[in-house]
């Protein structure tokens, strides 16, 4: 199976597993292009083609981890400069 056809049958449902866990469309929309292009980088790593979904699906909530770790981190960087002032 190439990428091609793994993007296209997977896309909607890691949009949808996205905008669940992020409950915003742009957000969403990161979430599931990041989740691509970690794929497409590691597509090497797919040992088992009936478990892509899962694959696809996990390597999405270890990206949306980052992001709330990411946005937890600058919203307490903002809170600590807000302080300082």
């Amino acid at each position: 199976m190439n990428f091609e056809d793994i993007f296209k049958e997977n896309y909607l449902y890691i949009y949808n597993f996205a905008l669940k866990l992020s409950c915003h469309p742009d957000n969403a929309e990161d979430l599931t292009q990041q989740t691509f292009m970690t794929a497409f980088e590691k597509k090497n790593q797919i040992r088992d083609t009936k478990a892509i979904k899962e694959w696809l699906t996990s390597i999405c909530y270890r990206n949306f981890l980052m992001f709330l770790r990411k946005s937890g981190a600058a919203e307490e960087s903002s809170l600590e400069l807000e302080e300082a002032e």
